[in-house]
């Protein structure tokens, strides 16, 4: 069965863009896949993550197929309402995934009659997809571990920058975002914080995730955010200088709520 890591990963179609920049070979790799599904199947195919993905999934992790995963749905504002990663440590791995995969499904899921259906129900739910692969940058990390029952939710923040800027851009983040975001998860303000740069992909290419609890730590961080940026960079010509120079680089920008399935 293949309808697996064609919903996941379209690599040969995801290598035709261009990249942001040359990335680390050593950093983790991120296949990360955006879906919009049509809202009255949504449900449905919540339904269908908690019990065929996930499980899946974590066969794929004990046989070292990838190394993590993470399924995100969305509770409000944004159209993506489905959201799956899966790391790999190199292409290699990729390309392994897409050999090994399909013995793995069948061994857990041996009804290839019912796996068929599968992908013909995703095909016609589905609006839109797009596929990239990302690379924790900044010295940043992506983690989808968790406590049993914990609560999460990410908020998402994703962008389209000009090509071409990527030292630029992570040495303004470490001078500031990461400076800002590092104190809000020593306070326990955030639980966790990660930036993503593309290697090929979307032309969606960085992204922002900050992990909280629930939408009132939104409203928090977002006010304690300002009251370290104050603290931190008084002068305030100098923090909208710094303000600018990220804005130049966006060309567009959209966010999303999204609660962390299989908790």
């Amino acid at each position: 069965m293949r309808t697996t890591f064609a919903m996941l990963c379209l690599f040969v179609v995801t290598l035709l863009a261009q990249p942001l920049a040359a990335q680390s070979p050593d950093a983790p790799l991120w296949c990360m896949s955006f879906y919009k599904m049509k809202a009255e199947n949504l449900p449905e195919w919540r339904g269908m993550v908690r019990n065929v993905w996930m499980r899946n999934y974590a066969e794929y992790k004990k046989a070292g197929l990838v190394a993590d995963y993470g399924f995100l749905t969305h509770d409000y504002a944004t159209e993506w309402n489905l959201i799956t990663f899966a790391r790999f440590n190199d292409y290699a791995g990729v390309d392994a995934f897409e050999e090994k995969a399909d013995a793995v499904d069948r061994a857990v899921s041996p009804d290839t009659i019912a796996a068929r259906a599968l992908g013909r129900a995703m095909r016609s739910s589905m609006i839109e997809h797009f596929d990239s692969f990302v690379r924790p940058v900044a010295g940043t990390s992506l983690s989808f571990s968790s406590a049993k029952g914990e609560k999460t939710l990410w908020v998402m923040s994703v962008y389209r920058m000009k090509l071409g800027h990527k030292e630029e851009l992570e040495k303004w983040l470490k001078e500031n975002w990461v400076k800002v975001d590092d104190q809000l998860k020593k306070e326990g303000t955030i639980k966790d914080y990660c930036y993503l740069m593309h290697d090929f992909g979307s032309e969606w290419n960085f992204v922002r995730m900050t992990k909280v609890t629930s939408y009132a730590d939104i409203d928090k961080f977002e006010k304690r955010a300002g009251e370290i940026e104050e603290k931190m960079f008084p002068d305030a010509a100098k923090r909208k200088q710094a303000d600018q120079f990220f804005s130049d680089l966006v060309f567009a920008h959209f966010d999303a709520f999204l609660g962390q399935m299989g908790q």
